[in-house]
């Protein structure tokens, strides 16, 4: 699906198992293909530009 970020840039990915994804993150002209991202059900991930991966996160 697609999902848009709110004004602080934090989205919410409803994804439907824990599993491996391929996400593109765009934004002010940055585009980024990130595959195989393992994503599970209600965790907190923080995209950086210049990172190849999501980074975990314990608190937002």
């Amino acid at each position: 699906g697609t999902f848009r970020a709110n004004k602080q840039g934090i989205v919410k990915l409803h994804v439907p198992c824990n599993f491996w994804y391929a996400l593109i993150i765009k934004f002010s002209g940055h585009e980024r293909t990130l595959f195989v991202e393992k994503v599970k059900l209600a965790g907190k991930y923080i995209y950086r530009p210049g990172e190849e991966h999501l980074q975990v996160i314990s608190d937002l």
